[in-house]
């Protein structure tokens, strides 16, 4: 899971880059297993997300949606 973690770290960096807006490719970049939500475990490639996971998951379910997701981006 550490390997999948550094390959969406680095997804993450270089989509980044590339999208001005960035905000539906970071969350793709870091949602690791294609499920739609990222899990604490997949927010550990980007520390802020990390570091306001638990303020960003509305619901408490212990993983952040896309709207949850984009509450960062926004605030």
């Amino acid at each position: 899971m550490k390997k999948t973690i550094a390959i969406a770290a680095a997804i993450f960096s270089s989509t980044l880059m590339a999208q001005p807006e960035g905000g539906s490719d970071m969350f793709q970049a870091l949602d690791a297993d294609n499920n739609q939500a990222i899990s604490s475990e997949e927010a550990q490639a980007y520390e802020p997300v990390l570091a306001k996971f638990k303020a960003l998951d509305s619901n408490q379910d212990g993983e952040l949606s896309r709207a949850e997701f984009e509450q960062l981006l926004q605030g």
